[in-house]
This record gives C-alpha cells, sequence and structure tokens, in this order.
C-alpha cells in the first residue's frame, strides 16, 4: 500500500489539487509499475543505509580515538556532550541523506507521468511554443 501511494507528494506539490486527489493519482500512476517503483525505491534504501552506515562508524571510531572523555568514568553512560554532539551529527546525516530519498521519489513520478501521459512531449510542446512566442531561434 505505501508503494502505491509514494508518488502522492509530488502529486500533490506539482499538480495541486486535493490530498485525496493526491492519493487517487499516485495510486494511478503506480498501479501499473507496482515492483519496478517497489525495486527503485529498495534500492535506494539500500544504499541510503549503507551509506548512512559507514558514516555512522566513521564518526564512532574518530570519538573514540578521541578517548572517553565523553562517558562517565564510573557508569559508562554517555555525557551531555556527547548526546548534544550525537544529535548534531544525526542531524547533519538526515540532512544530506533526505534530499537524496526526496528525489528518488520526484524522479520516480516524473517518468511515471512520461511513460503513461506523454509528459515530454507536452513539455517539448511547450518548449516550442515559449520559444516561438519571444520569436528566438537556436542561434
Amino acid at each position: 500500500m505505501a508503494v502505491a501511494l509514494v508518488l502522492s507528494t509530488p502529486a500533490f506539490v506539482l499538480e495541486g489539487g486535493t490530498i485525496n486527489t493526491a492519493l487517487r493519482r499516485s495510486w494511478i500512476l503506480v498501479r501499473c509499475a507496482w515492483w519496478r517503483t517497489f525495486g527503485i525505491l529498495l534500492l535506494t534504501g539500500i544504499i541510503v543505509t549503507v551509506v548512512v552506515s559507514v558514516l555512522t562508524i566513521v564518526i564512532g571510531v574518530a570519538f573514540a580515538a578521541g578517548g572517553d572523555s565523553m562517558t562517565v568514568p564510573v557508569t559508562g553512560d554517555l555525557t551531555g556532550t556527547n548526546l548534544a554532539v550525537t544529535a548534531v551529527v544525526n542531524i547533519i546525516i538526515i540532512t544530506a541523506i533526505m534530499p537524496i530519498m526526496a528525489g528518488v521519489v520526484v524522479l520516480l513520478y516524473i517518468d511515471r507521468r512520461i511513460r503513461l501521459e506523454g509528459l515530454d512531449m507536452t513539455l517539448a510542446q511547450a518548449a516550442r511554443d515559449r520559444r516561438a512566442a519571444t520569436n528566438q531561434g537556436y542561434w
């Protein structure tokens, strides 16, 4: 169900309308390409997970090399400094990763529109019309 509704956000933002219209539109766009959409989202999720894991390991090793100054010596609990640094690092990682996921979803949306509705031809015609209206040639 989530795969069928994954394109609702770009549909809502780019086409306007109501939330119900966007959900219905996403369902229609994904209907004939559910497995393809699922595979692309799964592959993207795996890639993002690997990148986040590598970044987490690298940052963890960097903190471990710094010594135990960020843990309480008696209990081994994290200090406020360590918690704050961990939160900032998590925010930075999420800030870097979320646009990648959003970009993949938007590209999927555009791909489905091109395959189902010929969006590329519509965009090419609009560009030709605009160029003709402004009397601009290629040179």
